[in-house]
C-alpha cells in the first residue's frame, strides 16, 4: 500500500516537472519567434492611446493558461499522437506561410493589417498540441483564443473610426454637468471639446481630447473584464450584465476623473491639475472601479474553481500529457527559428507605418517631393472624370518633376523630365481592381517588360514599359500603392512615375550606381520575357526609374503626430 502510494506521488510530481517544461518551451518558443511582433505592442504600453492595452494581452493569455491547466476538469477523452500532428502540424505551417509568403505579396499592406499577430495564435496553437496534446490544450483553448485580441487592425477599423462619437458623448455629459455644477465653463465655439476654468485671476482652457473620453479605459476593461469572466465559472446572461455594468461604471468613472480634475484646477490651478492629478487619477479610478467589479463577481452568481457539476467528482490530480513529447521538441525549434527570422525582417516597415500599422507618411498631394535642388514638384493638372472608379472622395493630379541640370547630385539626374500621376482615394480595392496594367491594356498599349522592384520600408512596386501608339516612344514605368495619412485618416495613392524614352533620353554617368541592377530588380533580367524588354539603355532607364522611386519613399514627409491636448 505504502509503495503504491509513493509511486502515485512520484508520477504526480514527474507530472508537474514535465507540464513546467513543455509550459517554458512554449513560451520560451513564442517569445524567439515572435520577438519584434510583440516588443512593437509592449513598447506602445507608455502611450496615450486605447491601443496600449494590447500589450499587455500576452501575459493575460498565460495567466488564463496557467488557470486552465490547473483546473481538474479533464476534457474532451483524446489522447492520440496522431491527431495531435494532424492538427497541430497545420497550424504551424498555417503560421509560417502568413509570416514567409505574404509580406512578399501584400507590400506595405501586410504590416498595415499586422497580419503577424494573426499568426500568433495559430503559433501557440499548434505548438501546443504537439508538446501538450490536444486533450490539454483544449482546456487552455480561451487562453490560446484570448491572444486574437492583440491584433491591432479590427480596433483601428472599428474603434478609432468611432472615437469621434464616443468623444462628443463624453463631451456632452460634461457640457450638462458643468452648467449645473459649476466647476468650468463649456466653450461651445470650435469643436467644442474646450472648456475655461477660472483660479483667482489666471484663466485657462482645458481640451477634452480623445485619449481623454474614456476610451482608453473603456479598452482596459473589456481586455480584464473579458479575460476575468472566461476564468471565472457562471451563467452566461449573467456575465454578459457583469461585462455591461462594467463598461458604463469604467465611463463614468472617467467622467468623474475629468470633473474632479476641473474642480481641482479650478481650487489651486492648472500646474496642480494637470501636472499633479491628471497623470495619476485616471489608474487609481480605473483600479477602483476593477476592485469593484471583481467584488461584484459572487453577486452574479460566478466564482473561481470547478463548476458544480463537477465538484462531486474525484480529484484527478496531475493529468500528464501525451507521451514522448520531445519528439515534437525538433519541429517546434525549426519552425521557432524560421518565424523568429522572418518577424526580424518586420523592422523595415517602420518606414511606411506605426508599430499599430497606422501610416506615418504625408499624401504625395499634400507634400510633393523635393530632392534639395535636384528637381522641382510642379502640378500640371487634376482629372476629375476618374471618380466614378476610385470613388467620389478620390483625387487625381498629374506632377512633374523637372531636373536641374546645374546642381544635380550625381545619384539623381536624366536628361528628361518626369511625370507623377498620383491618385489618392479610401479605397484600396477600388484601386487594385482599376490597376494601371488593366488600364494600359484596355487601352490597347503596348506593355511589356513587368517586374517586381523593392523600393524600401517592405514597399514593392512594378516597373515597365508601355507604348501609346505605334510610331509613339516607349514610356519608361514604376508604380505603387502605399497607405498615407491624409487629414488624420488612413487613405491610399497609386503613384506611378513615367519617363518618355525617344532615343535621346540619357542618364547622367553614376546617376545608377546604387541600387544596382539587380537590386533594383530583384532577380536576374537576363532571361525570359524581361530581357527582350530591356537592352543595355532600357535598364539603365528602368533602374534609374527605380532609385527616383526609391529616393521618393525615403524622404517623404512623416505626418505631424495630433498634439495631445
Amino acid at each position: 500500500m505504502d509503495i503504491a502510494l509513493g509511486r502515485s506521488a512520484l508520477r504526480r510530481k514527474d507530472g508537474r516537472v514535465e507540464n513546467s517544461l513543455r509550459g517554458i518551451t512554449i513560451v520560451v518558443a513564442t517569445i524567439v519567434a515572435y520577438r519584434y511582433s510583440l516588443w512593437t505592442l509592449v513598447r506602445n504600453l507608455a502611450l496615450d492611446t486605447p491601443l496600449a492595452y494590447l500589450g499587455l494581452i500576452p501575459l493575460i493569455s498565460a495567466a488564463l493558461a496557467y488557470s486552465a491547466l490547473r483546473n481538474n476538469d479533464i476534457g474532451p477523452p483524446i489522447h492520440d499522437r496522431q491527431v495531435d500532428f494532424i492538427i497541430g502540424v497545420p497550424l504551424l505551417a498555417s503560421a509560417l506561410f502568413i509570416n514567409l509568403l505574404l509580406p512578399t505579396q501584400l507590400s506595405t499592406q501586410y504590416w498595415i493589417w499586422r497580419l503577424d499577430m494573426v499568426s500568433l495564435p495559430m503559433f501557440v496553437a499548434g505548438a501546443s498540441i504537439i508538446l501538450y496534446g490536444l486533450r490539454l490544450t483544449w482546456r487552455a483553448r480561451w487562453a490560446v483564443l484570448f491572444l486574437l485580441l492583440a491584433w491591432p487592425y479590427p480596433y483601428t477599423v472599428a474603434l478609432l473610426t468611432g472615437l469621434d462619437r464616443f468623444t462628443g458623448m463624453t463631451i456632452r455629459t460634461l457640457a450638462w454637468v458643468v452648467s449645473h455644477i459649476p466647476v468650468a465653463t463649456h466653450i461651445a465655439s470650435g469643436d467644442g471639446s474646450t472648456f475655461s476654468l477660472t483660479h483667482g485671476a489666471e484663466v485657462f482652457r482645458v481640451s477634452v481630447a480623445t485619449q481623454c473620453s474614456g476610451a482608453n479605459s473603456l479598452v482596459g476593461f473589456f481586455l480584464i473584464g473579458g479575460a476575468l469572466v472566461t476564468a471565472v465559472r457562471g451563467p452566461r446572461h449573467f456575465k454578459l450584465m457583469w461585462m455591461t455594468i462594467g463598461a458604463i461604471l469604467t465611463w463614468v468613472l472617467n467622467v468623474i476623473r475629468i470633473l474632479i480634475i476641473f474642480a481641482v484646477g479650478q481650487q489651486w490651478g492648472e500646474k496642480v491639475a494637470i501636472d499633479a492629478f491628471h497623470p495619476v487619477l485616471g489608474l487609481i479610478l480605473f483600479n477602483l472601479g476593477i476592485a469593484l467589479l471583481c467584488w461584484m463577481l459572487p453577486k452574479f452568481g460566478m466564482r473561481l474553481g470547478r463548476s458544480k457539476a463537477r465538484e462531486a467528482e474525484p480529484e484527478v490530480g496531475i493529468i500528464v500529457p501525451t507521451q514522448k513529447w520531445f519528439l515534437a521538441v525538433p519541429v517546434v525549434v525549426a519552425v521557432m527559428l524560421t518565424l523568429g527570422l522572418a518577424n526580424s525582417s518586420l523592422t523595415r516597415y517602420g518606414l511606411i507605418a506605426s508599430d499599430l500599422g497606422l501610416p506615418r507618411l504625408d499624401s504625395f498631394a499634400k507634400s510633393p517631393p523635393q530632392f534639395g535642388d535636384w528637381s522641382k514638384t510642379v502640378k500640371s493638372n487634376s482629372y476629375d472624370w476618374a471618380r466614378r472608379f476610385f470613388g467620389d472622395d478620390s483625387t487625381w493630379n498629374r506632377y512633374t518633376l523637372s531636373p536641374n541640370a546645374e546642381s544635380t547630385p550625381a545619384e539623381l539626374w536624366a536628361s528628361a523630365p518626369i511625370t507623377a500621376d498620383v491618385i489618392t482615394g479610401s479605397s484600396l480595392t477600388r484601386l487594385e481592381t482599376w490597376g494601371l496594367e488593366a488600364c494600359y491594356n484596355f487601352h490597347g498599349y503596348d506593355v511589356e517588360g513587368q517586374r517586381t522592384v523593392d523600393l524600401g520600408g517592405g514597399l514593392k512596386g512594378t516597373t515597365l514599359r508601355f507604348q501609346p501608339f505605334k510610331d509613339s516612344p516607349f514610356y519608361s514605368t514604376i508604380f505603387w500603392h502605399w497607405p498615407v495619412v491624409e487629414n488624420g485618416k488612413t487613405r491610399y495613392e497609386r503613384v506611378t512615375l513615367m519617363m518618355a524614352d525617344n532615343g535621346s533620353t540619357r542618364v547622367r554617368a553614376g546617376a545608377v550606381s546604387s541600387p544596382t541592377f539587380g537590386e533594383a530588380f530583384g532577380g536576374n533580367l537576363k532571361r525570359g520575357k524581361t530581357s527582350a524588354a530591356y537592352g543595355p539603355h532600357e535598364l539603365e532607364l528602368a533602374n534609374y526609374m527605380t532609385a527616383v522611386a526609391r529616393k521618393i519613399v525615403s524622404t517623404q514627409t512623416v505626418a505631424p503626430t495630433p498634439s495631445k491636448a
